[in-house]
């Protein structure tokens, strides 16, 4: 999220992000339509090839076929708006408490909870085989099986975390100094909208990390297409953040610390050129056959 309240009350505030703003009902069921019809297809050698290094006439081919991908779109929905609200995977598993276990509809959470997890260990195979992670060494075949069975994501999905990690710190630092344009190249969806608001309002800001409280965490992790023909793939990864931050400001200048312990939705298209991009927070829901809430996984 933007900068917290404890961190910048004057220009930035607390965020639910469950009811932050988002695409239009339309255009994000379109979206979520498209992934669901479209599927990832195993890496052949032609597709290992390119993850290693792609020319530059593929990369032309590629941005050329995402055009296209754009044009075919229905009327009134453009693909970037169809997708700039869409998380994948919106349910936040919270930390199981083993008294659940004898509630009526522990059975089906806790199968749907498993399914999510093989979920994200699969995806993270993928994402390794078609260039999306970086490999932690040669990705043999004892790496890939490995991958289906790892019950810590981080230790599959580890050489990308570092990267996210960069992203993560690169956008509040820029939101400090008030760099909208850095703001614009590091976030997307409401990241970026409430990311532009603090920067267009901040002044002689200076955001430092104090300390990293906790490792990164990797929640979650999914990839799919998100057009009706499989040419524009996303790949969105949820990390937990648990650092201890700064933020100098004013004249004259004040300094502000406080914990921030959040989770972050990253986002990549598949496209040349494009880089990790910070687009929205998540919170831990509880189960609904425990908090007696409904909510839209199960």
């Amino acid at each position: 999220m933007s900068l917290r309240p404890g961190l910048l009350a004057s220009t930035s505030r607390l965020v639910n992000p469950l009811t932050a703003p988002r695409a239009g009902a339309a255009a994000a069921h379109f979206a979520r339509a498209a992934s669901s019809q479209a599927t990832n297809k195993p890496a052949t050698h032609k597709s290992k090839a390119k993850a290693k290094g792609a020319s530059v006439q593929d990369a032309d081919k590629q941005l050329k076929e995402l055009e296209r991908a754009k044009r075919r779109m229905p009327p009134g929905v453009e693909l970037d708006s169809a997708i700039r609200g869409v998380i994948m995977e919106p349910y936040l598993d919270v930390k199981y408490n083993p008294q659940w276990l004898f509630k009526k509809g522990a059975r089906g959470f806790l199968w749907n909870r498993v399914q999510r997890h093989f979920t994200s260990a699969k995806t993270a195979n993928d994402a390794t085989e078609n260039g999306v992670f970086p490999p932690e060494g040669p990705l043999t075949w004892g790496k890939r099986i490995a991958g289906w069975f790892r019950f810590r994501l981080n230790s599959f999905a580890l050489p990308i975390v570092p990267i996210l990690e960069k992203a993560y710190y690169d956008y509040y630092r820029a939101q400090a100094s008030g760099d909208v344009i850095a703001v614009r190249q590091l976030s997307t969806g409401a990241g970026e909208d409430r990311a532009v608001k603090v920067a267009q309002t901040i002044r002689n800001g200076k955001w430092t990390l104090v300390k990293v409280l906790s490792p990164p965490r990797v929640r979650w992790i999914r990839r799919s297409p998100v057009d009706l023909h499989g040419k524009l793939t996303i790949t969105q990864v949820a990390v937990e953040f648990d650092t201890e931050q700064s933020l100098t400001s004013g004249r004259p200048p004040k300094v502000k610390t406080a914990r921030v312990h959040e989770t972050v939705v990253f986002e990549r298209k598949e496209v040349p050129g494009e880089t990790w991009r910070f687009k929205d927070t998540q919170e831990e829901q509880l189960p609904e056959y425990i908090s007696g809430e409904p909510n839209t996984r199960y």
